[in-house]
């Protein structure tokens, strides 16, 4: 057929081509691809401009056959929206664009058999590591993952009864920190919105109460509410609805501990909307 301006005809180069070329082995080319740091700077000057001449893409997927890598990481958060798990999402992928991996990112929506389809699909593309903050406390997703023989880390949310990298905070100083913080300012009356079923959730719910306690306070009824974990009832929207509610009791509170920023600027939205500072 006529060549298309659009189109141009692409010859395909494999790596021993490349090798070829310009007097190395295939080591070394293999070597560059995954910015080993046994190369010359010369070399890699050489190697790389090379591929660039050529549009050189390598073959992940005859790679993966030979090496038993992908070359990828899966990364399963609950929700893309909130600005938390982004930075997250960018700090890993920036980190390990630098070794020659991708990240392939999915999100759970909170939803445990949601994140389970998740994980399982990415397992199934044959992802090298797993990076999961978990949606759920049923341990049979995991001990799955495990069976694959999969090695996968926890984020932000721990799974009691798993022996599994975690890489997160101390929860129930979370909500130490932010009790005492309201109760500096003088509030006596301090609601909780917490989350979902997670460790989390669970953990500063803990520390507020713990701090309630050592003051001699005791949570005005209706004071604790929990956001929900699909649509309008969780994040922004969630944080907002129950904001609402709490001004409208009885008893109205002086101070609102909200478990995370989003669930904050929601509540943050309906104190405005109120007239309220």
């Amino acid at each position: 057929p006529p060549r298309s301006t659009l189109f141009p005809y692409t010859t395909l180069f494999r790596s021993k081509d490349i090798a070829n070329d310009l007097g190395v082995s295939v080591v070394t080319v293999s070597k560059v691809l995954r910015n080993h740091p046994d190369v010359s700077v010369a070399t890699r000057k050489r190697v790389l401009k090379r591929m660039k001449e050529l549009n050189y893409q390598p073959n992940f997927a005859a790679r993966s056959l030979v090496t038993g890598q992908t070359w990828t990481i899966g990364l399963v958060i609950p929700e893309l929206e909130i600005p938390f798990f982004g930075r997250i999402a960018q700090a890993i992928s920036s980190t390990v664009r630098k070794d020659g991996y991708s990240l392939l990112i999915s999100s759970s929506e909170e939803d445990p058999e949601m994140e389970e389809q998740e994980i399982r699909q990415l397992i199934a593309r044959r992802v090298d590591v797993l990076i999961v903050a978990p949606a759920q406390w049923d341990l049979e997703t995991f001990r799955f993952v495990e069976g694959q023989k999969t090695p996968y880390i926890l984020i932000d949310r721990q799974l009691g009864g798993l022996d599994a990298n975690f890489v997160g905070v101390d929860d129930n100083k979370v909500g130490v920190l932010a009790t005492n913080h309201l109760i500096e300012q003088g509030c006596k009356r301090i609601a909780h919105i917490r989350g979902p079923e997670v460790s989390t959730a669970i953990g500063r719910l803990e520390g507020y109460r713990q701090v309630l306690s050592s003051y001699g306070l005791t949570p005005v009824p209706g004071h604790i509410l929990t956001i929900g974990t699909s649509g309008e009832s969780r994040g922004a929207a969630g944080g907002y609805s129950a904001t609402v509610k709490l001004l409208g009791n009885d008893i109205r509170p002086d101070g609102i501990f909200c478990f995370n920023d989003a669930v904050a600027l929601g509540a943050m939205r309906a104190i405005l909307e109120a007239g309220l500072r």
